[in-house]
């Protein structure tokens, strides 16, 4: 396991990059009782997120993807193959 952590904000450029990658990634979201509805990534599928509404749900998803995806280029990984959105 990699026990390395990253201490700081990302860079602005390498963000940008990882948002905009996110956009690609499928997510699905369903009704939850609770929460309003609550989503994953397929291709992530130890990303969750939620939002009182659909589209409050996609925001969290998009940026809980980002953040994924910011962190793995930070720490020299390979990102998961995008399968749907192509």
């Amino acid at each position: 396991m990699d026990d390395r952590k990253i201490d700081r904000p990302f860079d602005k450029e390498l963000f940008k990059k990882a948002s905009d990658l996110a956009q690609k990634y499928l997510i699905l979201m369903e009704k939850h009782n609770r929460l309003g509805y609550v989503g994953s990534c397929v291709e992530m599928p130890t990303v969750f997120f939620d939002g009182k509404t659909e589209e409050q749900c996609e925001k969290s998803g998009r940026e809980a993807i980002a953040v994924t995806i910011a962190t793995m280029m930070e720490l020299g990984r390979e990102l998961p193959k995008v399968k749907y959105n192509e």
